[in-house]
């Protein structure tokens, strides 16, 4: 079964960003997190969710529970944002994780635990999690994430030590950082490469 490129899925998040994000946000309809995550749940829905070959569709998972261990019951399962999977021939479980999504939206930068947590999720998913609810587990990893951060007031500059885990999660391409800021008093969206 030929899978979805990867590169199709950049490409697609590209657009969600430069196009979609941008101009919900210009139009100040991105006022808090869940509604950049609203919007990158619509747009990305809208360009991905379509037949790709027979019988496989991708799927885009909203909050998407998962577990590093195989038996995780009566815990509470840690989530990721958005996951760009395909399911199995029930359409109930993911038996594959194209893309994983974390997002944040603050008013002003800051080095906060939830972005932390959330690079913590994005590494997990790259060593293999499992989904908690399927009958018979596999090990799926992440063949790519996205961490996607908008500021409202001033620049974003993280610390060494998100700096350091940042650049280590985007050794052989797994992360791309998709970021919005105001600098020399013009909003910028850009997609970095370089921390």
């Amino acid at each position: 079964m030929a899978m979805l490129d990867i590169r199709e899925v950049d490409s697609v998040m590209q657009r969600v960003w430069n196009e979609a994000v941008q101009g919900e946000y210009k139009q100040s309809r991105i006022l808090e997190e869940s509604n950049l995550h609203s919007t990158v749940y619509f747009h990305l829905r809208k360009l991905i969710e379509r037949p790709k070959s027979k019988g496989m569709i991708p799927f885009v998972y909203s909050e998407m529970p998962f577990s590093v261990r195989t038996k995780a019951k009566g815990r509470k399962y840690a989530r990721v944002d958005l996951a760009v999977t395909i399911l199995d021939e029930q359409r109930e479980t993911p038996i594959d994780l194209l893309g994983v999504i974390e997002l944040k939206h603050y008013e002003e930068h800051e080095d906060s635990i939830g972005i932390q947590k959330d690079l913590d999720h994005l590494e997990a998913l790259q060593n293999g999690i499992y989904y908690p609810y399927s009958k018979r587990p596999i090990k799926l990893r992440a063949r790519a994430a996205y961490f996607l951060y908008l500021v409202d007031k001033g620049e974003i500059c993280f610390d060494s030590r998100l700096r350091k885990k940042i650049g280590r999660l985007k050794r052989d391409g797994y992360l791309r950082v998709f970021l919005g800021q105001r600098k020399n008093r013009q909003f910028r969206f850009s997609c970095s490469d370089s921390m």
